[in-house]
């Protein structure tokens, strides 16, 4: 039996095949480049969102330090006020020379028992309401700063040992009964009062110091976020060219396979 003779392809024909498996390389090689930069992405997305999450627990660390800061200086002056206030008021209607000069006062037209006893009272809220105040803010500070990103950026400052350290002493009770005792030197146990709720506005400038202590923090991690950020979208981008470019050349390796079975078919191979 005789064999058929092999017909050569043409050059046109090699052309064609050349290209095609030159672009279905290339497609691959893009293919390859777009899993490794999804992979790179996917890391840089966990990145993100660890360092977005980190960002709102400063924010709020910091929202909360300022809050605190400012509603127990609030508070303390309010305090100092009021002591003031309700002191003056009690050796006015108790009528004693330490206070009286300051008043224009005509104590004899007025029931100044009465009105010393509530004074007295409001003394005594006083030193309650201090010593409840210290109460709270311990609690409140420690529920917040017991653990966490805020509590582990601060703990080793020299600020937050010295708050650890420097416990707030509350009034002693015995104040309020020793305070208007006729042998009681008033003024000086005045001052002591005084000092206890002054120490409160000293907390409320450490819970400032702190808070500008995190804000530092904060301003650095947004930066290195936002250059996080930066590269995740540069890094999309080019994923989204490289998959352009991969559908492009899959495209043109298909289009040269085609021409090169056509050109096979009208050469009758």
């Amino acid at each position: 039996m005789r064999r058929g003779r092999a017909r050569n392809f043409s050059i046109l024909s090699i052309t064609f095949l050349i290209l095609a498996a030159f672009f279905n390389l290339v497609s691959y090689a893009f293919d390859q480049i777009i899993v490794q930069d999804e992979d790179k992405i996917r890391k840089l997305q966990r990145s993100l969102q660890i360092d977005r999450n980190n960002l709102n627990n400063l924010g709020s660390s910091i929202n909360f330090l300022q809050d605190l800061s400012y509603e127990i200086d609030y508070e303390s002056n309010k305090l100092l006020s009021l002591l003031g206030f309700n002191a003056k008021a009690y050796a006015t209607f108790k009528n004693e020379d330490i206070f009286e000069d300051s008043l224009v006062l005509n104590i004899s037209k007025i029931d100044n028992e009465r009105l010393s006893n509530v004074y007295k009272e409001k003394l005594k809220e006083n030193i309650d309401q201090t010593n409840l105040r210290i109460d709270n803010l311990y609690k409140v500070f420690e529920y917040n700063f017991s653990s966490g990103l805020g509590y582990d950026l601060i703990k080793e400052t020299d600020v937050f040992k010295s708050i650890e350290l420097r416990k707030i002493s509350k009034i002693p009770e015995s104040y309020k009964e020793d305070y208007f005792k006729k042998e009681t030197d008033r003024y000086k146990l005045y001052s002591e009062i005084y000092k206890y709720i002054s120490e409160l506005t000293s907390f409320a400038e450490d819970l400032g110091d702190l808070g500008l202590s995190l804000q530092e923090n904060f301003s650095n991690n947004y930066v290195d976020y936002y250059n996080s950020l930066d590269e995740f979208s540069s890094d999309q981008n080019n994923t989204n060219y490289f998959i352009l470019f991969s559908i492009f050349s899959q495209i043109l390796g298909l289009t040269f396979l085609l021409l090169l079975f056509r050109n096979l078919i009208n050469e009758n191979i």
